[in-house]
């Protein structure tokens, strides 16, 4: 109450302001510069509205503004057209050629998108330019007549003041209904994950089109009452300069923010007056080239102190000083637990009272959304190839009703392609895609949602600024009716109160009912997957496709994810699963599907794929039949095949410490409390699935990523240095694939990393590049090549060649044998036991269990962030391996209860 008495207040001292502008200004300042200002206003609007709320960064409005100019000047002077008759088709024309050209434009994106815009711009000038029959060409055109209204006629500043400030008015007004409405909330789906507000069934090209066009009526109208105001045009008001300033003001009073637009563009304005006369003053004719260099400054400044815009931050900064200190809205619902996602359905009567006693509906039981009983997903022939990389090759499986599918396999299986293809987010090279019966190969992401299929990513995707409620109501998106014009109308408040009662309901079952004022991205990780699922059901899907949806939960809130995803499945709603937490698959699924290098490996219920021998070598990898046991008790006296003879290393001198070390991507733990030590001449392995945290733990150990916890390195505290001052203390990293200029040869990638070991104290400046030589020979014969041209197996060994070049006391090894040819993964795992018998202590990350079982002294399994050791060598062992990334044999099928 006391905020919106502020707001009432706010409002009627500004309306006053803005009414008594004209006899107060006196000789300050020309009321001209007023009339400016509300001209620039409804531009930057626009642009607001494109740029800040859509994404879609323009520079081409000053080219609107001038066709809106031109246009109505030319139909007043060449066809004697009255202004009322003129503007509006002026500013019609304008909004038809943004919309045809916004189509193709649009496609692009980023810095290819300002391009285009920018030639848009200048197309227009050279057109403006040299038309001269037209337009007057550089000279200009006169004799525009003023806007009139029968016999009155509007003359002088004060008159164009307080038209151009409805225009303004309006511009703001409409603006705001667009964006509070189901096209606005649109929009913003779009600026943060057009692939995720396609998905929800927005046709992301034809809002972009529609919110261009949007821009350019705005631009349009304004340059049409500037056309009338001055009456004469030329082209230089209308150039690429203008296009920067008009951003510039956006930038400055708040690229998302529309008050911030009205402030932008009056301190731009105001700004550049004063300018004007302080530097005409001091550097005479130079003034404009100065102007520039000051506007970059100030540019620069608001970037760096308030990069959100003045009038955001000041918003922020006045709703601390007036708003009463209370509870977070973003905290847990009194009587949960914080990290405990909630139920998201309510269980049936028939479902309820099975899951009173232990089960839960079968899937024959559960009603259809097609009423018969053929698939609801059907996969044939399914093949994705990107250039020479094929990624899924004729792939076939079907998804009944009301079932819960699982797709589960190794790194780079083709899950996720998959999941793209099903949604629409690609299109197939091959084969065919039906859902209850319907064909939808290459169909565009939000057909594809119309049909009912929903889907979620592996990290939300949410609008972190807009409200729970906001982002779940985006679900509702394809429900809703009110299109682009009933939005600027404010048309669609009916719908909207009804459909924002229903997402109530929705949030009070899923225990979000708390949160619903709750900025999205406030919100812890689990709770964020969570509404990302609400969002979901929300679009009353029949199809919900799930990527990997534990990612980045805990233990508890894995749990409670199964009984969500069968509460789902309850509904009747087919759920189609994508994760790495085999264990949780096995526990929800009723048949699973076992995808490797992009074709079937295996496919049944639970029990028969957890016992299918080639499923369990795709996770736990195999060691050449023919491979030398590497184990230190197996090379104590004995010589490995090229190799040097080897002695038994002892585990010496305590070099590495991490303990109860958490990491991870803003509000996204993936390391949960990891811990481990490890010693000179000792190799840990630190095995799992993809997505298990491995190579998170080993970012967040070298210091590459925000961590909690304690590091030492030799007896020293690491944990507040920076990676760079860790690697001259002697911890290194060898990054997965490798990360290595492709331009720079052998010898560069080596001289290059002995900068770490020349700032040791008592360094003498000689480097090992014997050492180096001797571990790889085949690196010493192609020194000077560049590594793009190395094989694969050549490019990983340069890639630890590099690291040791620092002379490390801790070497981490990050997925080493990813995409190796058998001799390859050989010869590196033998550079391994050579380095750990010289008294490197090794970290070793790797998915292919079995090959580095016989280098590891300690291995330790990594699931869900967390760390479980185990002994490797014997077969026992790799049944607890087996166990630890398959699941225990003996869990049953969970999709049924």
């Amino acid at each position: 109450m006391r905020r919106h008495g502020f707001r009432v207040i706010g409002a009627a001292v500004g309306i006053l302001l803005w009414a008594s502008l004209p006899y107060g200004v006196g000789d300050l300042l020309s009321l001209s510069v007023f009339v400016l200002i509300a001209l620039y206003i409804p531009i930057v609007v626009g642009l607001s509205v494109l740029s800040g709320y859509t994404g879609q960064v323009s520079l081409g409005q000053a080219a609107f503004y001038g066709l809106g100019a031109y246009l109505t000047a030319i139909l007043s002077t060449h066809l004697d057209w009255k202004p009322w008759l003129s503007i509006p088709t002026a500013v019609a024309l304008t909004g038809l050629i943004a919309y045809g050209i916004g189509r193709p434009i649009l496609v692009l994106r980023g810095h290819y998108l300002v391009v285009a815009t920018l030639g848009l711009n200048i197309i227009v000038e050279v057109l403006i330019r040299e038309l001269h029959g037209l337009t007057g060409g550089p000279s200009g055109l006169s004799g525009i007549p003023p806007l009139a209204a029968g016999s009155m006629v509007l003359r002088g500043d004060r008159a164009y003041y307080y038209a151009a400030s409805l225009l303004a008015a309006g511009a703001v007004a409409a603006s705001a209904l667009l964006i509070r409405s189901r096209v606005g909330r649109a929009l913003q789906a779009i600026a943060t994950s057009e692939t995720a507000a396609e998905t929800l069934g927005i046709d992301a090209a034809s809002y972009k089109a529609r919110v261009f066009a949007w821009s350019a009526v705005l631009a349009a109208a304004s340059g049409c009452l500037y056309a009338h105001y001055v009456g004469y045009l030329s082209p230089s008001p209308f150039s690429f300069n203008f296009s920067v300033e008009l951003l510039v003001m956006a930038v400055i009073g708040g690229l998302a923010s529309l008050p911030g637009a009205v402030v932008g563009s009056a301190i731009t304005v105001l700004l550049r007056e004063q300018l004007r006369t302080i530097i005409s003053g001091l550097a005479g004719g130079a003034g404009a080239e100065y102007e520039v260099v000051i506007y970059g400054l100030i540019l620069a400044a608001v970037v760096i102190f308030a990069p959100d815009g003045l009038w955001p931050s000041l918003a922020r900064w006045w709703s601390r000083r007036v708003t009463q200190p209370g509870p977070r809205p973003a905290q847990p619902i009194a009587g949960e637990s914080p990290s405990s996602i909630p139920a998201l359905l309510p269980v049936p009567p028939m479902a309820g009272s099975m899951a009173a006693a232990g089960g839960i509906m079968p899937p024959a039981a559960i009603p259809t959304a097609s009423g018969d009983h053929g698939p609801m997903l059907e996969v044939q022939g399914l093949g994705r190839r990107f250039g020479g990389l094929t990624a899924l090759q004729d792939l076939s499986f079907s998804v009944r009703p009301g079932e819960i599918y699982a797709i589960i396999g190794p790194n780079g299986a083709g899950k996720t392609t998959l999941f793209n293809l099903v949604s629409g987010v690609l299109a197939p090279s091959s084969g065919t895609v039906r859902v209850d019966g319907q064909e939808i190969r290459g169909w565009p992401a939000h057909q594809v949602a119309a049909l009912g299929i929903a889907r979620t990513f592996q990290t939300p995707r949410l609008v972190p600024h807009l409200s729970v409620l906001e982002n779940v109501l985006i679900g509702m998106h394809r429900h809703l009716r009110t299109g682009f014009a009933g939005a600027l109308l404010g048309l669609g408040r009916r719908e909207h109160r009804r459909v924002t009662q229903e997402v109530q309901q929705i949030l009070a079952l899923t225990g979000l009912s708390g949160l619903a004022s709750a900025p999205a991205g406030s919100l812890p990780f689990g709770l964020q997957r969570l509404v990302e699922v609400a969002r979901c059901m929300a679009g009353r899907p029949r199809l919900l496709l799930m990527d990997e949806p534990a990612s980045g939960l805990s233990g508890e809130e894995r749990e409670e994810l199964v009984d969500i995803i069968r509460r789902i499945r309850a509904q009747g709603t087919t759920v189609v699963l994508v994760e790495h937490d085999v264990s949780l698959v096995m526990k929800v699924a009723d048949r699973m599907l076992v995808l490797h290098h992009g074709q079937v490996l295996a496919e049944g219920t639970p029990e028969v794929v957890r016992e299918d021998p080639a499923v369990i070598e795709a996770y736990l990898g195999r060691a050449p039949e023919d491979a030398p046991d590497l184990r230190p008790e197996a090379t104590a006296g004995s010589a490995i095949p090229s190799a040097p003879r080897l002695r038994r290393p002892v585990p010496g001198e305590l070099l590495l410490v991490v303990e109860d070390l958490r990491a991870g991507y803003g509000n996204l733990e993936v390391v949960c409390g990891a811990s481990f030590r490890v010693r000179a001449g000792e190799v840990v392995a630190i095995v799992g699935s993809n997505g298990a945290g491995k190579s998170t733990l080993l970012k967040g150990v070298m210091g590459l990523i925000p961590a909690q916890g304690r590091v030492e390195l030799a007896g020293q505290a690491v944990s507040a240095r920076s990676p760079e001052d860790r690697t001259a203390m002697g911890l290194s990293l060898v990054p997965e694939r490798r990360q290595l200029l492709w331009t720079m040869t052998v010898a560069d990638h080596l001289a290059l990393s002995t900068f770490a070991r020349r700032s040791r104290k008592g360094h003498t400046g000689s480097a090992p590049l014997d050492w180096v030589w001797d571990l790889f020979p085949i690196l010493r014969e192609r020194q000077h090549q560049v590594a793009m041209t190395l094989s694969g197996g050549q490019q990983q060994m340069l890639a630890i060649a590099r690291a040791l070049m620092a002379e490390p006391r801790v070497l981490l090894l990050d997925e080493p044998l990813l995409g190796l040819a058998p001799q390859a993964v050989d010869r590196i795992l033998k550079a391994v036991v050579q380095l750990r018998d010289r008294g490197l202590a090794i970290v070793l990350v790797e998915q292919n269990a079995a090959a580095i079982l016989p280098v590891a002294q300690r291995v330790y399994v990594c699931r869900a962030g967390r760390l479980v050791e185990v002994e490797p060598g014997a077969c026992g062992d790799l049944v607890r391996l087996e166990t630890a990334f398959l699941g225990d044999r003996s869990g049953g099928r969970g999709g049924t209860g």
